[in-house]
């Protein structure tokens, strides 16, 4: 199962890049892994959804009012940011 706050299937984070802005290369290729590995890997994808507590003791996640999930095993990718640099127009 995965857990995601994006709309959809994970996507990598690559510079933007001159070839997809001159539509030479499309958004499909950006995803950490190909549309159909997760359909063949993946149980369940819920997009959009916020993880709001862990219980490692209990082996359980909350994700938000009355739902809650067991684990056997989690990882939890946070993934990053941009850093605007504090200068005037950064």
């Amino acid at each position: 199962m995965i857990i995601s706050g994006e709309p959809g299937i994970s996507t990598g984070r690559p510079l933007l890049s001159k070839t997809y802005l001159r539509s030479e290369e499309d958004f499909e290729s950006w995803h950490v892994k190909p549309a159909d590995w997760y359909a063949a890997h993946v149980d369940e994808l819920l997009a959009e959804t916020a993880l709001t507590a862990t219980d490692a003791t209990a082996h359980s996640v909350a994700l938000g009012p009355g739902r809650e999930l067991e684990y056997q095993k989690l990882l939890i990718a946070t993934g990053g940011r941009n850093r605007r640099p504090q200068i005037p127009g950064g």
